[in-house]
């Protein structure tokens, strides 16, 4: 048996990847993972804890219960995230093609695929939690050694593979570059180490600066440091404005994702202004970005501009009308504007996209009976129950309303 050529392995960790393709290919739909007796089969969270228990052991299986909690909850980042690591720990040879930048690996259907779940997450929750990344790369270097192993005419067995995890984490911890133990210390929620790491890896990573000052920035928020956060940001965004516009780039590097976290940044300290101008330099960089629509949309609301936030939730719809969360949104914020009739369409095309999605049954419910609609109510308040979680805080309300309006039709509650 050869042994594990670490320089190779610390060499090849981190590469740069094309631009994903803005929408997944159409997959077959998984079956769903049987959660145990009693289980709440609608809770988005169960099906993504069990993914993430499985997920060193059976990574196919893993990436089915992120599926599920990702429809379950169209507005939840994680999943995706999540997903697209199982699917690539599923697929050992792409991995590891993937990671060491082949061309034919980096630029392939199958990889492109699994790259648009990360590009969808980060239009979601641009500073998603990257609490998986450290199972990602003992996934590749495993897949690495085991490829060293067959080489040689040799195969993983028990004792093998116990010494490779003992190695491995040694390695990970005390002899990697400092950037890939950063990145192993975010995961394991290291928040204050991964940051000095990370600080000493700008001096070694001449190539992908600006990499480094993004996930600088994701750490700083994570420890709600704002004014640090922009920092890096606006350091991230020049070293990319200096690369050329051809050269290759990570997928959550894109300048349009990096203006929507300044804008975040902002918007939560209710500074809409500030919040305004980085959610519009966003758009200047990227006019499809829908995801700055939507959160202009938000911070006009905020300041009482109506007729602005429909604007700008209409334009996120035009450009990204196959989205159920957007869809949501949109609906929900016609009927918090008093536009019913209009939010029910679409409210109705946010369930027609996603009819496992409970949010729009309820607020469908609301709104047919604003429009003096009770029976269309009751089925969709039903639709609600059918497919909400039981820990879900309007189910009571949901009842009592359903209730009410059986009273309401004559019929017996």
């Amino acid at each position: 048996m050869r042994p594990l050529a670490l320089s190779l392995l610390v060499a090849s960790l981190i590469v740069a990847v094309p631009p994903a393709t803005a929408h997944a290919q159409k997959e077959k739909v998984p079956k769903r993972p049987d959660l145990g007796v009693g289980a709440d089969t609608n809770y988005a969270h169960a099906y993504y804890a069990y993914g993430v228990s499985i997920l060193d052991r059976d990574p196919e299986k893993a990436a089915a219960a992120f599926y599920w909690a990702a429809r379950l909850d169209p507005a939840w980042a994680q999943p995706l995230y999540a997903r697209r690591i199982a699917l690539f720990m599923a697929a050992p040879r792409l991995l590891v093609g993937y990671m060491t930048g082949v061309r034919r690996h980096v630029e392939s259907k199958e990889a492109r695929s699994i790259d648009s779940l990360e590009l969808h997450a980060l239009t979601l929750n641009p500073f998603l939690p990257r609490e998986l990344d450290k199972q990602l790369i003992v996934a590749y270097l495993r897949a690495l050694f085991e490829e060293e192993l067959e080489k040689s005419g040799d195969r993983m067995d028990a004792a093998t593979s116990v010494r490779f995890d003992y190695f491995m984490e040694r390695f990970l911890r005390n002899d990697s570059r400092e950037r890939v133990r950063a990145m192993v210390a975010i995961s394991e929620g290291r928040v204050p180490e991964a940051l000095e790491l990370y600080r000493k890896a700008l001096s070694q990573e001449r190539d992908d600066q600006a990499g480094i000052h993004v996930e600088r920035a994701r750490a700083f928020h994570l420890l709600g440091n704002d004014d640090s956060t922009r920092a890096e940001l606006v350091q991230a965004l020049d070293q990319l404005r200096k690369k050329d516009e051809k050269a290759l780039v990570y997928v959550y590097q894109s300048k349009a994702l990096l203006e929507h976290c300044i804008g975040l940044t902002h918007e939560t300290k209710a500074e809409f202004e500030a919040a305004r101008e980085a959610y519009g330099r966003a758009l200047q960089e990227d006019l499809s970005y829908f995801p700055a629509h939507i959160r202009l949309g938000s911070v006009a609301l905020a300041v009482g501009d109506t007729t602005g936030a429909l604007n700008e939730m209409d334009l996120a719809a035009q450009i990204k009308g196959d989205d159920p969360w957007v869809r949501a949104i949109y609906g929900t914020t016609l009927a918090q504007t008093g536009r019913a009739a209009d939010a029910a369409v679409q409210l109705r095309k946010a369930v027609d996209l996603e009819p496992f999605y409970p949010g729009p049954y309820y607020v469908l419910g609301r709104v047919a009976e604003v429009l003096g609609k009770p029976a269309e109510a009751a089925e969709d308040y039903r639709g609600y129950l059918a497919h909400a979680s039981s820990r879900d805080v309007r189910v009571p309300d949901v009842k009592q309303r359903l209730m009410a309006l059986g009273a309401l039709a004559g019929e017996r509650p």
